[in-house]
């Protein structure tokens, strides 16, 4: 593992620490079922639709969202506007079921049919550019089992075709023989987008909602034009 591999493990560690403390603040809670009932809290829907109902939050008393109702159709297409600090990441992590509201009622796809694009993807140092994008795509990992791919020719092509056709949507071409951390913020979020549109085009009918976290704040105008489209 490189350093950035090793710092991102070591980050989810901590939260997992993070995650058990707080855990067990609520198993020994004298009034547990009163502060979370997760079992009636969240319900999951075979659409792509969403529905929260007065969905609130809290961290060690402190409220970070409070009361939110929100319906979105299937099939819809929502941008969520806020200050910093508003508490939209905090919505993100309640719908992917990371985070569990201490009051109201969550309607939602499962989390295996939701797919998220970060501000700041996770990519492999010491991976190649093609590697990166195909990570987590099942034909991927099925040919990495098998096959050992040689760095010799870590190309797009031996990745398989959906691949080929997220890079040719997002024109990541000239990117194949890069560097990762010769890339600049805005080239590490196209193939953070593109990991995820070669998921989408693998399984289409697996993805219900697809979540984009200021997936585009480091693109060019060029580039966010291409990325709204291969969204689209």
């Amino acid at each position: 593992f490189g350093l950035s591999e090793y710092r991102f493990f070591q980050k989810q560690f901590r939260q997992y620490i993070s995650g058990q403390k707080m855990l067990q603040k609520f198993i020994n809670a004298p009034n547990l079922k009163e502060n979370i009932n997760v079992s009636n809290c969240i319900s999951f829907c075979n659409d792509s639709s969403l529905c929260m109902e007065n969905i609130s939050i809290s961290f060690d008393s402190k409220i970070v969202l409070r009361n939110i109702n929100l319906i979105i159709p299937q099939n819809s297409f929502v941008i969520l506007l806020g200050a910093n600090g508003a508490g939209k990441t905090t919505l993100f992590r309640i719908i992917q079921q990371k985070y569990k509201p201490t009051n109201g009622y969550l309607h939602v796809p499962p989390i295996k049919n939701i797919l998220v694009c970060h501000q700041e993807p996770h990519l492999f140092a010491n991976e190649s550019v093609p590697y990166n994008i195909a990570y987590g795509c099942t034909q991927f990992l099925e040919s990495n089992t098998n096959n050992y791919i040689s760095s010799d020719l870590d190309v797009y092509k031996n990745y398989g075709k959906f691949v080929l056709e997220a890079v040719k949507i997002l024109g990541l071409e000239d990117l194949q023989f890069k560097k990762i951390n010769s890339l600049s913020g805005g080239e590490k979020q196209k193939i953070g987008l593109a990991r995820v549109l070669v998921v989408a085009l693998e399984s289409p009918t697996r993805v219900k909602l697809l979540l984009l976290d200021e997936y585009d704040s480091a693109l060019d105008c060029r580039g966010k034009e291409i990325a709204y489209k291969a969204i689209e």
